[in-house]
């Protein structure tokens, strides 16, 4: 990666005025940005929109900037009514999401090739200590391709790429490769629901029958008692292997449990469960669909999961620019980025047959294929408590903070709290959710009070795999926070 300027823009500015400065420099093709509509706090570089090629003015070649693949770069520094402001590029493969983002800070950033954020939390030395931990299990083949991605409040400070797609064609891996996610989706349906909580559509607390009558259990007072707080935090009683207890179309996870008996009463143990998330996130479709239209239609029913699929891209992967995220998998490996997984045999990494299907009636529980730079602009948003990264207000604080605190009873025991994992690892207090499914394995995590959000893809499985994404990487970053 090159980047280099000679100096940092310094601009007087006032009310009203626009600015052409500085130029990008991508692939040899030079584009000017204009400073458009500076709210005091949220500034922001917007590239010309008709992405005009031009030649840098003589006046501001200084600040012309080379830049390829992903990088984060501090350029340039601008002074607001004696207000000294430093910018991040925010720099993706999609060009209309070039900008340089502003932040108010109270002394000069005199190193524009760094991040203030990294300074704050994670040294130069320490983001280069995590790069060389990925890079070694690299070279001693613990895992065959991964993409680690880390921010510090809104500024992404590392997004690498290691290792292997696919092994056999010896494609490497990008930062815009496609892995299954498998139960971090959970923490993501949780969040959709705290959307149609925050619209008054649902609430934590009202039970599924209040919602669909029709749900049925093999001891009816039971499924009359059981809320959707439950089937969120694994106290509702669904036992573990009643994911087995019937097949596709979706609609059964919401007519084909008469048979199923519980471990105990709701509210009473708690027992991990992809059904019960999955049977959530149904009843919030439904919900939905009597809210908009007064009764749960036939249609409804039939159409759950593409019903649910299609809110969880209007309420939350569409607002958070979540454009590379795919619940169906036909749709991911369209795009020809989706990974290869693989699982270790004989010492080996060998290819896996995928089970993922287009119509997974589990895949709220954890059927999305996403990328890692998708999943952190979702964890910046978990971080910021309901707020993007771009500022736009997601969901509530007050329901954020629910989901994020340890639920009640068994739940609490467990360390669980509304698909979120709560609990503290080495001293540091850690949210998040690991994931594992078609031998992908994935992590998410928040260390909320260093302000640092994670996310960590890995296309194998193998127990050392499991090791990495079940405390592994937790364990490296809170060694680095420690130092």
């Amino acid at each position: 990666m090159t980047a280099q300027a000679e100096q940092c823009a310094t601009s007087s500015l006032v009310d009203g005025l626009d600015i052409n400065i500085p130029c990008l420099s991508l692939n040899a093709t030079k584009y000017s940005t204009r400073l458009l509509n500076y709210p005091q706090g949220e500034l922001s570089w917007q590239w010309d929109e008709n992405l005009t090629p031009v030649t840098c003015a003589d006046e501001i070649t200084d600040h012309c900037v080379q830049l390829d693949d992903s990088l984060n770069l501090d350029f340039p520094s601008l002074d607001i009514s004696g207000q000294d402001y430093s910018a991040k590029l925010n720099y993706s493969s999609d060009i209309s999401q070039y900008a340089w983002h502003y932040h108010s800070h109270t002394e000069k950033n005199t190193n524009p090739q760094q991040s203030t954020a990294i300074n704050s939390v994670l040294s130069a030395d320490d983001v280069a200590s995590l790069r060389q931990y990925m890079n070694t299990l690299i070279t001693e083949k613990q895992i065959p391709g991964a993409v680690l991605a880390v921010a510090i409040g809104t500024d992404t400070v590392l997004l690498d790429a290691y290792g292997q797609t696919n092994i056999s064609q010896g494609t490497k891996t990008t930062n815009d490769s496609l892995f299954h996610i498998g139960s971090t989706n959970k923490a993501i349906t949780s969040a959709l629901i705290a959307i149609l909580v925050d619209e008054g559509i649902l609430n934590w607390d009202r039970k599924i029958q209040d919602i669909y009558p029709q749900f049925t259990l093999s001891n009816p007072a039971y499924a009359n008692q059981i809320t959707i707080r439950q089937l969120l935090d694994m106290t509702s009683g669904l036992p573990v292997d009643a994911d087995e207890v019937f097949d596709v179309p979706a609609r059964a996870v919401l007519d084909g449990l008469g048979n199923v008996k519980l471990i105990g009463s709701p509210g009473g143990q708690y027992e991990y469960s992809n059904l019960s998330v999955s049977l959530a996130a149904y009843l919030a479709v439904l919900a939905k669909a009597k809210a908009d239209n007064g009764s749960i239609q036939q249609r409804d029913l039939d159409n759950v999961h593409a019903d649910y699929e299609k809110l969880l891209r209007e309420k939350l992967l569409q607002p958070l620019g979540m454009s590379n995220s795919y619940l169906y998998v036909d749709e991911a490996r369209a795009t020809g980025k989706m990974s290869k997984s693989y699982h270790l045999s004989n010492g080996q990494f060998v290819l896996s047959e995928s089970v993922d299907e287009h119509d997974d009636n589990l895949a709220p529980s954890g059927g999305l294929k996403s990328t890692a730079q998708d999943m952190l602009r979702y964890m910046i948003m978990e971080l910021q408590q309901g707020v993007s990264a771009d500022g736009q207000r997601i969901v509530s604080t007050a329901n954020m903070q629910e989901r994020q605190k340890l639920s009640i009873g068994a739940a609490k025991d467990n360390d669980y709290g509304l698909c979120l994992e709560i609990k503290n690892i080495n001293q540091f207090k850690f949210i998040g959710h690991s994931g594992s499914y078609d031998d992908f394995n994935s992590t998410i995590g928040l260390f909320p009070d260093q302000q640092l959000a994670f996310v960590l893809l890995v296309n194998g499985d193998s127990p050392s795999i499991s090791d990495l994404t079940d405390g592994g990487i937790e364990a490296k970053i809170t060694s680095l926070l420690a130092d």
